[in-house]
């Protein structure tokens, strides 16, 4: 008969007993609000949470699918690589008539340590004027999970910005279209840690990375029982939703014999 030592029995049966749980790496960003939120990577999905804790969006990178998530609601809004249009596009003339965005990436040099990694700052410019200060971080970037998610945003948000490029409410301000020609070259600087504006104020930047963070094994699954909805359903329900509100105002305001506020544009899907 086989006798194991007791610390070693020990050893396997708390291996066995313990809860199973996934490493992830977890990336906490301030955006210009000061809000911190964060963002949790594995191989193949990144949920990124926001300060209403019964929200968050979930990123199925290898898929290219995303989904926002609302606990409260029990629903999930697939967002599609190709935003629906307007119910009235149709009828409106484009906007988006302006000349290409000459975009340029100046590269500044080293600069200083963001969350304890070495950064290197550029200047984005666009028609030669400038647009923002951004730092990168290579060796964040080579952190376990990163890469494949900086690669896969940029990918979504490239495939996103394709199709909305001709709708008639997305103004055309040339810094925010230089996206499209330098979308390529974002993806070899490194992980984006921080970048400032013309005005120079903070539009993002990274407080911290942890790796080997440990989380739930269906931290990174949807919910069961939950709606599904496409986005153009959700942006239908939440116009109606719109119009039912503004018709009770209007109701309201004629009991009160008081004139009823100017209607303001209905909402949109958040980008």
């Amino acid at each position: 008969m086989l006798n194991l030592p007791r610390s070693l029995i020990f050893s396997l049966s708390s291996l066995i007993l313990a809860p199973t749980t996934w490493a992830a790496t977890q990336i906490e960003h301030r955006d210009g609000m000061g809000t911190v939120q964060k963002v949790l990577i594995d191989q193949n999905n990144a949920r990124m949470e926001t300060p209403d804790p019964s929200r968050y969006s979930l990123f199925q990178m290898r898929e290219k699918k995303m989904f926002a998530v609302d606990t409260k609601e029990k629903r999930i809004i697939e967002i599609s690589l190709n935003p629906p249009k307007p119910a009235n596009t149709a009828t409106q003339t484009t906007l988006n008539t302006s000349s290409p965005v000459q975009a340029k990436l100046l590269k500044q040099g080293a600069s200083d340590e963001i969350a304890s990694y070495a950064t290197v700052h550029y200047q984005i410019l666009a028609n030669d004027t400038a647009c923002s200060d951004d730092y990168f971080s290579e060796a964040a970037a080579k952190l376990e999970n990163i890469q494949p998610f900086i690669d896969a945003m940029y990918a979504m948000s490239s495939a996103r910005r394709k199709a909305m490029a001709n709708m008639p409410f997305i103004p055309k301000n040339p810094c925010m279209m230089i996206g499209d020609s330098l979308e390529a070259e974002y993806t070899k600087l490194g992980l984006p840690m921080k970048s400032v504006n013309k005005e120079g104020k903070l539009q993002h930047e990274v407080v911290s990375i942890k790796t080997g963070v440990n989380v739930a094994p269906d931290y990174f699954k949807l919910p069961a029982g939950f709606q599904m909805l496409s986005e153009a359903d959700a942006m239908k329900n939440m116009q109606s939703e719109f119009v039912k509100k503004m018709d009770a105002a209007r109701q309201q305001m004629n009991q009160q014999h008081v004139a009823p506020p100017p209607v303001p544009m209905p909402p949109t899907m958040p980008r």
